[in-house]
């Protein structure tokens, strides 16, 4: 056994065993209403702190995904599958592209003229033969499980949700908040909250393995909302303290959500400076 008193083992670091917060649980809660184990948060975090990479900031800046149920397979579309046997390959000649050995569908000439620029994704192979489970999948990037409901692409964590994971207040949602695009359809899980809207690049910020709104939109959206002025103080004071947006920047962005979110605000502030 080696006697060197220089070993440092996992016991000698003080971090095992910090205590964890109540809104440490709280951000947990979160992130377990977004599909996410506590495994898989904490997982997360650590890669976040020991990133040692430089990160490259891609050109596409959104993404939009058309869904087209009950539309046409791939064999009539992007993968004819000209030299398949007849039960497996389409029923339209084909259309010659600039890649080679790839072909679009004939009635696709056009598209087949700039296929050098786009991607056709041929390797996605379904698990699930029912069509509902399947679209859930492509929905949400999950299988669909009794346990658990996950949000769908395109849903930011807003309003109270993100100040408990920003860790800004006191607030303790009962529900998960999420932001989803106007003309939404899906119906939201239990114990979810879905707001429509249109949020603005520069509101939204990747953290802990998903999209949520920034500190100061998360507080404009309370304040829109019916979050009790005390607790929207609190947040208000804790945004402040750690420097994460100004007053002035705050009043200023309060005016483009009403005069009932200003108010709001101005209230929350003065009753935080008292």
């Amino acid at each position: 056994m080696s006697s060197n008193k220089n070993v440092v083992t996992w016991n000698d670091d003080p971090a095992h065993f910090r205590k964890s917060g109540r809104r440490e649980f709280l951000r947990v809660g979160v992130v377990g209403a977004l599909g996410l184990t506590l495994g898989d948060f904490f997982k997360m975090r650590a890669r976040a702190d020991l990133k040692h990479y430089e990160s490259k900031e891609g050109p596409a800046k959104s993404v939009i995904q058309i869904v087209l149920p009950g539309g046409m397979a791939h064999q009539e579309s992007w993968d004819p599958k000209p030299d398949a046997p007849l039960e497996y390959r389409g029923p339209f000649a084909v259309a010659k592209t600039k890649l080679p050995g790839v072909v679009f569908n004939e009635n696709f000439r056009e598209l087949a003229k700039v296929a050098d620029k786009l991607t056709v994704i041929r390797s996605i192979a379904g698990k699930e033969a029912d069509h509902g489970r399947a679209s859930y999948t492509m929905y949400t990037g999950y299988r669909k499980s009794p346990a658990i409901e996950h949000p769908s692409l395109g849903a930011v964590v807003s309003h109270e949700s993100a100040l408990s994971v920003h860790d800004l207040g006191d607030v303790n949602p009962a529900r998960t908040h999420l932001t989803v695009p106007r003309g939404f359809r899906q119906r939201p899980p239990g114990g979810v909250v879905l707001h429509q809207g249109v949020l603005p690049e520069g509101d939204v910020r990747d953290q802990e393995g998903f999209r949520v709104t920034t500190p100061l939109r998360s507080l404009l959206d309370t304040a829109a909302g019916d979050l009790d002025l005390d607790l929207l103080a609190g947040a208000i004071h804790d945004a402040l303290e750690k420097g994460v947006l100004t007053r002035s920047r705050l009043l200023a962005r309060a005016e483009e959500l009403g005069p009932r979110a200003a108010l709001r605000i101005e209230r929350a502030l003065h009753r935080g400076a008292g």
